[in-house]
């Protein structure tokens, strides 16, 4: 029995089958900027990725920017990719070989040599006449395993996401008609991976309809150590959404004159954005600070000075240390019309809410 990999949570009655269902052992990154006051920046140069059509993703969750897919076959160049003709599950096997792999983080963190890259999978509402129902067509997603796949544009890398959870035997493969028939682990419960009466059909030609299977918690792990709920448990580290993404600069000589290179927190990419100064030596005994704006948007560098109002949001928001920092943001003006210096104030900024 093919079927999407374990952990896939059913998404359906909360986002109309119109949004994508995910596989919840793989960390998801937070959603992108939605603007901002000085015009904002951040994950400039990722190509957009999409299709059209209600879309099933069998791999990770996305990143919170889009991103440009490799045009390169599953692998990339880790190990050999299946041949024509192969089963589901072998499509979407972890891949053999050494893969160069980033983190999707400011600083570039490479993603340790011991995790496997698991090749996504995403599924179709069928164009196909013939198939009539709910037929879905599942295709593997190009797949990178290192820059050197990510020529489309300047700045390409490869980013994945890194996790590590328990496996053990017969977890995956586990049909069920109710929660009950779900004991291989503490938790256990009996669903549908997909949609009730939805077919999927695989790139070897093969449909079948999706019937219940249990589902059990995840458990993340270090080690083979740390899974031991039943025997033959091991520690099954994984890189979920390798694909190829760009960035809008490297350094600051890539920019324009009056800008510089700044990485977005929201998404660990780099975009070009305005700035005042370049260097603390730059600001008169202040500092050379770089601006957000609504969930981390980059808007710029300007200087501190010793009249500044504030220093940071948290300044803005007294007792807001322990989380985000709201209302006030810590804002940046070229000229300060009280005082007729440029400088750094306390000002509202009413950011639009993300679904």
């Amino acid at each position: 029995m093919r079927r999407p990999p374990a952990r896939t949570v059913l998404l359906c009655a909360a986002l109309g089958c119109n949004g994508q269902i995910s596989h919840d052992s793989a960390p998801t990154s937070g959603g992108a900027p939605l603007g901002s006051p000085r015009g904002g920046a951040g994950g400039a140069g990722a190509a957009a990725a999409g299709g059209a059509g209600a879309t099933t993703d069998l791999g990770a969750a996305s990143g919170g920017a889009a991103a440009g897919r490799a045009g390169a076959p599953p692998g990339g160049g880790a190990g050999t990719p299946p041949s024509a003709g192969a089963s589901w599950d072998d499509l979407r096997a972890p891949l053999e070989g050494e893969h160069q792999i980033e983190a999707r983080t400011c600083g570039a963190a490479a993603i340790p040599a011991d995790y496997r890259v698991v090749p996504n999978g995403s599924c179709r509402w069928s164009e196909d006449p013939s198939l009539v129902g709910e037929v879905r067509e599942c295709t593997i997603d190009p797949t990178c395993t290192s820059a050197a796949d990510c020529q489309e544009a300047p700045f390409g890398v490869c980013r994945g996401n890194a996790y590590a959870v328990c496996k053990y035997p017969g977890e995956d493969d586990e049909p069920c008609s109710m929660d009950a028939d779900c004991t291989t682990l503490p938790g256990g419960t009996c669903a549908v991976w997909i949609e009730a009466g939805v077919t999927l059909c695989y790139p070897d030609g093969a449909c079948e309809e999706q019937v219940p299977f249990c589902s059990y918690p995840s458990v993340s792990c270090d080690e083979d150590a740390d899974c031991s709920a039943v025997p033959g448990g091991y520690c099954a580290k994984r890189i979920d959404d390798a694909r190829c993404e760009y960035h809008g600069c490297l350094t600051d000589t890539d920019c324009p004159a009056g800008e510089r290179c700044a990485c977005a927190p929201y998404d660990g990419l780099n975009a070009c954005v305005p700035a005042d100064c370049t260097r603390d030596a730059d600001c008169e005994g202040g500092r050379c600070r770089l601006e957000y704006g609504c969930y981390g948007a980059l808007l710029g560098y300007g200087c501190s000075t010793r009249t500044d109002a504030c220093g940071s949001d948290l300044d803005c928001n007294p007792g807001s240390e322990d989380c985000h920092a709201l209302g006030a943001s810590c804002t940046y003006f070229d000229v300060n019309c009280a005082r007729g210096t440029a400088g750094w104030e306390c000002v509202r900024r009413d950011c639009p809410l993300i679904d």
